[in-house]
Formats: C-alpha cells, structure tokens, sequence
C-alpha cells in the first residue's frame, strides 16, 4: 500500500498539497484508495472541490507514466523517498504540513544523531561566515548533522564548515535538485551528496521561487532539532522565516548575540531567542540537543 508511484501521482499530477494530502490520507487510510474513491466522496473533505477532485481520478490513470518517470529520476541519480518509506526523517512527521515525498541525491542517513539548522543571511558580512564556518565545522566534529539550505552567503558557509570537519551535512534546495541556485554552488551540491544528501519537495526542472523557498525552510527546520541563526537581516525574511518556523513548532533558537556586527540578531533575541557567542562553543547548544 502507498505506492511510490500512487504518492507522486497524487501530489504531482493531481496537484494536492501536503495539507490536503494529509487530510485525504486520515480519510481514506491509504493513496491507493484516495485515487480509487468516487467523486462525491472526494468532496467530503476539507479542500477538494469537484474540480480537484476530477483530477485525483485522473491521475489514478497516470501510473504507468509516473512509473516511468520514476526510472528517469533514478538515471539522473535521484531517489524518491516517500513519507511511507523507511527512509524517511522521522522528525518530518511531527510536521502538519510534512512533504508526502521527497526527490535525494546522496544518503539520507540522519538516524537519532542531533540536527541543528544553520542558518542566516544570504548577503553575509565577512564575520557572518566566518562565524557560520566554525560554527558548523564545530558542531559536525561534535558528531552533529549540520542542516541548512544551500543558499548563498551563511548557508553554504555552513554546509562548508561541516565537509571541511568531515562530518554530515545535509542540504535542503527550493527547486528541482538539477535546478540549483545559485550556479556557484554546484560544486558545493556535489560534495554535499557525496558524503550527506541533498533533498527537494520538487520534481527535477522545477526553477526556485520565493514562495517554494520559504516553503523549504519547514524542512529545514523540520529535520532539526534546534535552529542556529547566525547573521540575520531585518529586511531578508529567509533566516527569520526559519526563526519564527522553528519557535511556532517550539523547536529551540539560539542567535549569535554581536550587537556590533550581527544587530539584527537582536530582534531574533528579543523574541526568546537564546544567545550564544559568535566563537563556537557546541557545549553552550546541548541542553537543548536530544
């Protein structure tokens, strides 16, 4: 039951969201029977117009293209991780919102080990990524997975951090995984999915937006147990965004506390962020670490 293949049917060519997905789901028990339904049963739930629903009855005649392009996924080296697949991040099940399938590149082998995002600015002061740098390579010597988005600026600062200590980092893209951006950091991905994963809610080809880039920060901050602010910028929603997600799901915060250089970190700060010093100090991090 839950095919992979009836998974992405159901979220890629019918076109339902994880919230509806979900909802789908706890009315029907499995996706199987969600694309064999009758229409007006459809319509019984929360966010399935006729018209919706007219779709997920199509896609049920999708499955052997979907199939199809499941095994063009794999050619490119693209793995299809459902939630129903052992696979999956168990911490992305606490989510109301968890993705029902995810596209990988590289080993998503996270297990029970700590995850902590690092996160920031994507215009980032010099002291901004030294900072994410060592705290990063820091925490991956500390054996703690480093999480974050591969954005330009503290996020590649900190997948960098945690290759150069040799520990597992894991990269979280608003795109397909052969749409990413910024160009430059291709290598980077590649070095990523060598030795950690790199991971999408979104089919190859899908370009980046601003919506599907906040959308990914859930993720992130999802697959983490606490999220670490580095640099943040007032008028930048994308470390903020990943502040607010992670203290709505009351998943901790800590934001470096440098008035002089990182000063929007002090709004970060006054919202019940914890503060921690730009120098890497993981002990400060373990009380609120599993």
């Amino acid at each position: 039951m839950n095919d992979p293949a009836c998974v992405l049917a159901l979220r890629q060519d019918a076109g339902i969201g994880p919230v509806t997905f979900w909802r789908l789901l706890r009315r029907f028990g499995s996706v199987e029977t969600v694309l064999a339904a009758s229409l007006a049963d459809l319509q019984e739930v929360s966010g399935v117009s006729l018209n919706r629903a007219r779709r997920i009855s199509e896609s049920a005649n999708a499955i052997p293209a979907v199939r199809a392009r499941i095994a063009l996924f794999a050619q490119k080296g693209i793995r299809l991780i459902t939630a129903f697949d052992p696979a999956y991040p168990a911490r992305l099940r606490r989510l109301p919102d968890a993705p029902p399938l995810l596209y990988a590149q590289g080993d998503l082998v996270l297990g029970d080990r700590p995850c902590v995002a690092v996160v920031g600015a994507h215009q980032a002061s010099e002291a901004g990524i030294i900072a994410a740098t060592a705290w990063a390579e820091a925490l991956a010597r500390r054996g703690i997975a480093v999480i974050s988005g591969l954005a330009a600026g503290i996020d590649a600062a900190g997948h960098r951090g945690a290759l150069k200590a040799g520990g597992l980092t894991v990269a979280v893209v608003g795109a397909g995984l052969d749409r990413i951006t910024p160009r430059q950091n291709l290598p980077l991905a590649r070095q990523i999915a060598g030795t950690g994963a790199l991971l999408s809610e979104y089919p190859p080809a899908t370009p980046t937006s601003v919506s599907r880039l906040l959308a990914r920060n859930r993720i992130v901050v999802g697959l983490s147990d606490l999220v670490l602010v580095v640099e943040a910028r007032l008028n930048a929603g994308g470390a903020m965004d990943a502040a607010r997600r992670g203290m709505n799901a009351g998943i901790p915060v800590c934001a470096i506390r440098d008035p002089d250089a990182f000063p929007a970190n002090e709004r970060l700060l006054s919202l019940g962020a914890h503060p921690v010093s730009h120098l890497p100090a993981p002990d400060a991090l373990l009380p609120f670490l599993p």
